[in-house]
């Protein structure tokens, strides 16, 4: 009734009596970010914002006239802002952890506080499972149990030995399995060489780990990064209940708890849009979202990022994911009239899939649901995992983790090459498509943006690409500088860093990019996992990556300073979905007390000089050096831009969602209490009241 009467209203719905900022300030230069805009009057008409203003303008207009509109709600001094928009995360992966699989972290998140507490949930899960048929789970981490280890397959077995079971760390980039699951997935002891590196196929797995015992080598349960991961997790193939059932129900759950947490546009950060048939079924993610709108399940809007690389078998799954998205040429090459990012892709027909493979869109589906996201390429690993990619010295103290000093992440960091990375970053670019690159070790920082200043070279007609690093964990200070094509300190400050490439010494290269002009054009974007300051602080300081580092890790200050854009993000399910959490962690950067950690440590340096310095030990017991003392916390509005209207920006999609503005969706997040004016440090608690999409 309300659309029929539409015609005739000046409006659907009018928000006032409440305090509404519209986030329209110049988020392209968070360093000089006026006071707050806030208006008294918003007003919707057929899911778009048609005003935006002032009681008296409001008045003037109609909008205030309860004949003129279907509905006046009088928001009773609470804080309206827009919708929050998702950084980076793995939608719908919370509703799958809620519904199917045994939840296994560790405070501040779970309860796990040894291996032996994740048997009984995963005995109880196996009790309803059909027999044979896989258990999964999620979010252990060896950081917070008194073991300060990985489950063995032997631990595993004791809640099953009659189901396959497999279980991802709490970073996504490590997971283990009982002796079944090791069996079903084609594990053999005798493929395990005389240096404990197993091979399958004539190739070698190092991420399978080995252990030597009085009868040969072993594996002990545990796989770490893609490859390895990735031949373990045959065993949970053809699992039940009905994947379509179950795809559907996760993001029936996990549209709950997203919208709960006041988001409205979700992030599906990692897809593998269709396989055709002769490379087996795999992961139909924009089918099974595009199945759940039309059941009637799915609540927030969704941006999508397809996969650029990752080998899969006898293909890449780039080069299959734009087949998909009509590619043409031999290598699929020429993107086209293949969906632009920021796009709407929500009725999008794959190409050379067949119906039955999902390749087909369901009719009738509402239009603006699922967006064309950047191109998702995963460069290093887990920094807590020992995968992230480090520069010299390597990890604070590697030995925590059985690893010699000195040691980086490699051989496990990378899945492939920076040739590799060099070359998968130049066909988008050359194609004006953008990519994110999964980036968390200061190496792989370095070798990401080294790839993209030669893409950008190589192809100087190509702007506005928005390219963007996820997660940027120990983006250094110089990275920060030839992203915005600032070179006015690199040579005077080289003696900070090590392993430099790109820009940072190579003169021929700051020429062909015209002395920064170029990088400037891209509009770069860094998206941080800020929430690490909160849920591995201390660790990191103490064990991964040592207080110098530890303090500078993902850089929201240096963001700041030089006025390069950043998003914020929770990773879900790495952590929870709470755009609140990240705001709070950005603005305070205070560790959580953990069963092994101390908690309420600053995980920043202090003061605003760019160029101070502190002395800290580069490895635990090691020599002293200098590292950057700059306070990385930034203040309400910088945070509350970062999870609103910049990663609407870094998904080219401002002009839709991100701000209170007219002609934008009508989409809003309503709190109890007004962020600007409560203490930083609870924000994270205050209540989201309503979520509007």
């Amino acid at each position: 009734g309300m659309q029929l009467c539409a015609a005739d209203k000046k409006a659907d719905t009018v928000y006032h009596n409440g305090t509404i900022y519209t986030v329209t300030e110049d988020f392209r230069k968070p360093s000089q970010l006026p006071p707050p805009n806030t208006v008294e009057v918003v007003a919707t008409l057929n899911g778009k914002i048609v005003f935006v203003g002032s009681e008296s303008e409001a008045k003037a207009q109609g909008f205030l006239n309860a004949s003129n509109v279907n509905k006046i709600v009088d928001l009773k001094g609470k804080t309206m802002l827009p919708g929050f928009v998702d950084g980076h995360g793995h939608f719908p992966g919370q509703g799958e952890l809620d519904l199917f699989q045994a939840n296994l972290n560790s405070p501040p998140i779970g309860t796990m506080t040894s291996i032996k507490d994740y048997i009984p949930v995963l005995a109880a899960l196996a009790a309803q499972t059909e027999e044979g048929k896989a258990v999964t789970g999620k979010g252990f981490d060896d950081t917070l149990v008194t073991e300060k280890s990985y489950p063995t397959k032997e631990d595993l077995d004791e809640a099953s030995t009659k189901h396959p079971i497999v279980i991802v760390h709490t970073s996504d980039h490590i997971n283990a399995g009982n002796s079944l699951a090791f069996k079903l997935a084609g594990f053999k002891r005798s493929d395990i060489g005389e240096d404990g590196v197993y091979v399958r196929d004539g190739k070698p797995y190092i991420g399978v780990r080995t252990v030597k015992k009085t009868d040969g080598w072993d594996f002990t349960g545990v796989c770490a990064e893609t490859e390895a991961m990735g031949l373990l997790n045959a065993a949970t193939q053809n699992n039940s209940p009905d994947i379509t059932d179950k795809s559907v129900r996760s993001v029936a759950r996990a549209s709950q708890v997203y919208t709960a947490a006041g988001v409205t546009t979700a992030d599906l950060g990692g897809a593998v849009l269709a396989m055709p048939t002769e490379y087996g079924t795999v992961g139909f993610a924009l089918n099974q979202i595009q199945v759940a709108l039309q059941r009637g399940v799915l609540e927030p809007r969704v941006v999508v990022h397809p996969f650029a690389y990752m080998a899969y078998g006898p293909a890449e799954i780039g080069k299959i994911n734009r087949m998909a998205l009509g590619w043409k040429g031999d290598d699929y090459s020429d993107p086209g009239d293949s969906p632009a990012k920021g796009s709407d892709i929500t009725s999008l027909s794959l190409k050379g899939v067949s119906a039955q493979m999902g390749g087909k869109a369901p009719e009738g589906l509402p239009a603006n649901r699922f967006f064309m996201g950047a191109w998702k390429i995963i460069y290093d690993g887990s920094n807590q995992g020992y995968t992230g990619y480090f520069k010299t010295p390597g990890y604070y103290d590697p030995e925590y983790g059985g690893y010699e000093k000195g040691y980086n992440g490699m051989p496990n960091a990378t899945t492939f090459s920076k040739e590799v990375l060099e070359k998968t970053i130049d066909i988008y670019h050359a194609a004006n498509q953008s990519v994110e690159v999964h980036t968390n070790g200061s190496w792989a920082a370095e070798d990401y943006v080294t790839a993209l200043e030669k893409a950008v070279a190589a192809h100087p007609e190509i702007t506005d690409t928005r390219d963007c690093a996820i997660h940027g964990q120990m983006m250094e200070r110089q990275h920060i500088e030839r992203l915005v094509g600032d070179y006015s300190k690199l040579d005077a400050t080289k003696d900070m860093y090590t392993e430099l490439s790109g820009t940072a010494v190579d003169p021929a290269l700051r020429a062909a990019l015209q002395d920064g002009e170029l990088m400037k054009k891209q509009n770069l974007v860094n998206s941080y996992f800020v929430n690490h300051a909160f849920y591995w602080g201390d660790r990191h300081m103490e064990i991964f990556m040592g207080p110098g580092r530890a303090k500078n890790m993902n850089p929201c200050g240096w963001s700041a300073a030089y006025d390069l854009p950043f998003s914020v993000h929770n990773d879900t399910t790495v952590t929870p979905i709470s755009p609140l959490r990240s705001m709070q962690d950005a603005i305070t950067r205070i560790s959580s007390p953990t069963p092994l950690g101390k908690g309420g440590t600053l995980i920043s340096g202090e003061g605003k000089d760019l160029d101070a310095v502190a002395m800290y030990p580069e490895t635990k017991d090691g020599p002293q050096r200098a590292f950057w003392n700059y306070d990385q916390r930034v203040n309400v509005l910088q945070a509350l831009h970062a999870i609103t209207i910049v990663p609407a920006y870094q998904n080219h999609m401002e002009d839709k969602i991100g701000s209170i503005a007219p002609e934008k969706f009508a989409d809003f997040t309503i709190l109890d209490q007004d962020p600007f004016k409560i203490d930083p440090a609870t924000i994270a608690s205050m209540r989201v009241t309503t979520t509007i999409v």
